[in-house]
């Protein structure tokens, strides 16, 4: 055998064993870093981008997560496959290895080329805006296939001269980037897909919150843990950092390019700014991230993202919501901050098993309260409404480090804050449960289903509240 055949042959052989590892979970693929060395220079995607968990999958059986993935694994494989037996053949009768089958040279070559190109246009119709991203994160190209131009803009306070390596950073990682990641993998035609949610990660700034940590690294244990049940994207609740400065946001995206392996839209919180309490500046994380108000569109769902992270919804942002919120009920909001109207209604029951219900006690008041957790008022009940009106599915939540459920009319509130964060003790009328978990979210039509995953491996379906408020 030449070389090449037996690299070709070697190159088979691995993917078939990563293919069992992978469905026998001793090693998921969404453990495994990115390794195409065209994405991680540019931020875009190559021709053959999904390829190798294309592949995985069609050895798997999966054959429509395989098409989503890339559609032409499935040719490749079937060519690959053949080409391999007709050369087993071929050896076991002293001949050459390839002898007989055909060679794609001449027009076969030039035709399959055409294919591979007109695959790779018709999958990336948005991956090319990141070659020409402004630094605030819009475009000089056409928008992509969901980003949405018309974001309320809060009112600028300059742009800060961002380190070429965090200019890169932000390219790689801003929501037009991941965005144009996304758009890659088409969701299974069947409606079923899974994605994740995580929920405040910063580890606290000073020395005493680190007593109530969760343990060390707990975000990015978590973020690992959530790759490796294969979302199609993460969603996170902000409060990446705990200080929005150059140095936090540095050592953030460094330790992201080799531990995120799928879409990851963030959320901004309050410690993502440049102070946590108080007037603070957002401009450096536009920079990084682009508009922080954002939504994003995947098998027949809307994800909303929306910026709270200042205790407070501007009358801008709910004009926005109006817009872009959809009436069909197929709508996730994910924010930082909760809206008042859930005081004292969130339920944090215990896991399946245990006989007693944990239910949020009277809220007590007082500024010691209001500090320590911090709702937002402004627009709370105009945005209850709407959720209403529109029947919206669902609202993720963070910024409280713990976890409750809430109902009020067709929507479920999911306050999910737990995502690597001190686990500080809180004030009564708040939710009991505190610990480090993200939420594995199954979709099937119209249906959301979430699974908790705590930190420790503990696994369980999220419990439901017992009624509507």
């Amino acid at each position: 055998m030449k070389t090449f055949e037996r690299l070709a042959a070697a190159a088979y052989g691995g993917l078939a064993a990563l293919a069992a590892l992978d469905a026998s979970r001793l090693l998921p693929l969404g453990r495994l870093p990115g390794a195409c060395l065209f994405y991680a220079a540019t931020g875009l995607a190559c021709p053959g981008c999904g390829m190798t968990r294309a592949l995985v999958a069609a050895f798997q059986g999966r054959v429509a997560d395989s098409l989503s993935l890339h559609p032409l694994a499935l040719p490749l494989l079937a060519v690959w496959s053949a080409w391999l037996g007709w050369g087993a053949l071929n050896r076991a009768r002293g001949r050459e290895f390839s002898r007989g089958f055909p060679r794609f040279e001449g027009a076969r070559a030039w035709a399959v080329l055409a294919v591979v190109l007109g695959v790779y246009a018709a999958r990336l119709p948005s991956a090319f805006a990141a070659l020409d991203a402004h630094f605030d994160g819009s475009s000089r190209r056409a928008a992509p296939l969901v980003v949405d131009r018309a974001a309320p803009v809060p009112p600028a306070a300059g742009k800060p001269v961002l380190p070429d390596d965090l200019e890169a950073a932000g390219r790689r990682f801003g929501v037009d980037a991941q965005k144009a990641r996304l758009a890659l993998q088409a969701p299974p035609r069947d409606g079923a897909f899974r994605f994740a949610v995580i929920g405040d990660a910063e580890p606290g700034r000073f020395a005493w919150e680190r007593v109530f940590s969760p343990g060390k690294d707990a975000f990015w244990r978590l973020l690992d843990a959530s790759q490796a049940v294969s979302p199609a994207f993460i969603l996170q609740l902000g409060d990446l950092v705990s200080k929005g400065t150059l140095e936090n946001y540095r050592a953030l995206y460094k330790r992201m390019e080799t531990q995120t392996t799928v879409p990851f839209l963030p959320v901004m919180g309050n410690h993502d700014r440049s102070r946590p309490n108080g007037d603070a500046d957002k401009t450096l994380y536009e920079g990084l991230n682009g508009s922080p108000d954002f939504f994003v569109d995947y098998g027949g769902w809307r994800f909303v993202a929306l910026d709270t992270s200042n205790r407070t919804l501007r009358d801008d942002q709910m004009r926005w919501l109006e817009r872009v919120v959809p009436r069909d009920g197929r709508c996730v909001i994910f924010t930082h901050v909760p809206p008042a109207f859930l005081k004292k209604h969130f339920h944090s029951p215990p896991r399946p098993g245990f006989a007693s219900d944990e239910v949020a006690d009277e809220k007590k008041g007082g500024v010691i309260h209001d500090i320590l957790t911090a709702y937002f008022d402004e627009n709370s009940e105009a945005f209850g409404r709407l959720l209403q009106e529109r029947r919206v599915a669902r609202v993720y939540m963070g910024h409280i480090h713990a976890f409750g459920v809430a109902r009020r009319g067709p929507t479920l509130f999911v306050l999910s804050g737990g995502g690597g964060s001190p686990l500080y003790p809180l004030p009564p009328g708040e939710p009991r449960r505190k610990m480090a978990h993200f939420l594995e979210v199954s979709v099937s039509g119209g249906t959301l289903t979430e699974t908790v995953h705590e930190l420790s491996g503990i696994v369980y379906p999220m419990p439901l509240p017992p009624a509507s408020f």
